[in-house]
């Protein structure tokens, strides 16, 4: 029983080191630069009325959710450069945290700490995370919502895993529009982990059913905002190009913009590459391996 216990206080122990050095990490010099133009903007956003957040934000084709947040935190916190960034932060942190969750559910013991490790001190979470930006928020949404669905498929007929997901999912659509990307994964995951399944109509259904309900519950923001489509000049004159947004995001999520030329375009390739090397795998049998419950 002793060493029992012991195991528990050490994997514990482990467990809290990557989530107190993110912590650390992000809070370190969080307010030694002042805002540039883009937290600015959402500075002064967040100072208007609720009805303005929702109108500015739609010219920008951008939901409403982290404004709203930041229009609620900053007039406690205070109106300063640290303040609007502790929200991303404390977003942060709690990705590393659900990353640690995320591997201990796909992998062997050991792949939890590490992910929890490499997401603590990954430069590209880390400006994220220190920057007064929705991208954090929205990465913590979506990372709880892929944790609840994988026990989704594990447990198709838990009706309220189902409903969590639809809700986070929405959640991370009314952070940015680019959550898109994430229901279109849970769909691609939805699909290949049941291929094999006896409960594939079960996780099809039920699947399909919080994939829509995400989409209806944000469609009302869709349908505000079209109109605004093409009024945002700020960045671009005109309507937005499909194959630009595209591949920016593509370029976003992959390199964080940090790399350039040569460099960029390999790596855009090898994840490219991964990710196909993913979906293939995803069909083949791995009994052995934690994931392979899905």
């Amino acid at each position: 029983m002793s060493k029992s216990r012991g195991a528990v206080r050490r994997q514990v122990i482990l467990g809290v080191v990557p989530v107190l050095l993110a912590w650390a990490l992000r809070l370190y010099r969080l307010e030694a630069q002042s805002f540039w133009y883009d937290e600015g903007y959402c500075a002064f956003v967040a100072a208007l009325s609720p009805a303005e957040i929702w109108r500015w934000t739609a010219r920008e084709f951008t939901p409403p959710l982290y404004h709203l947040a930041l229009a609620s935190w900053l007039p406690l916190a205070g109106w300063t450069e640290f303040a609007a960034r502790f929200l991303s932060a404390w977003a942060g942190t709690l990705v590393v945290a659900g990353m640690m969750r995320l591997g201990d559910d796909l992998g062997p013991r050991p792949t939890g700490l590490l992910a929890a490790l490499l997401a603590s001190l990954s430069p590209f979470y880390l400006w994220h995370s220190q920057d007064a930006r929705m991208y954090m928020l929205q990465a913590l949404f979506g990372l709880l919502g892929t944790l609840l669905l994988i026990r989704a498929l594990r447990k198709p007929a838990r009706r309220g895993l189902w409903i969590g997901v639809a809700v986070l999912d929405a959640l991370t659509l009314y952070a940015h529009t680019t959550g898109g990307f994430l229901l279109l994964f849970h769909a691609l995951v939805i699909i290949v982990a049941s291929v094999r399944s006896p409960a594939r109509l079960a996780r099809w259904k039920w699947g399909g059913l919080a994939l829509g309900g995400a989409v209806l519950a944000w469609l009302p923001w869709l349908i505000y905002a079209l109109p605004f489509l093409g009024e945002n000049a700020g960045y671009w004159p005109g309507r937005l190009n499909w194959r630009f947004v595209v591949s920016g995001a593509f370029r976003g999520f992959v390199t964080g913009e940090m790399i350039e030329g040569a460099a960029e375009t390999t790596t855009l390739w090898v994840w490219g590459v991964a990710c196909l090397v993913g979906v293939v795998g995803g069909f083949l049998p791995r009994p052995d391996s934690p994931g392979a419950a899905l």
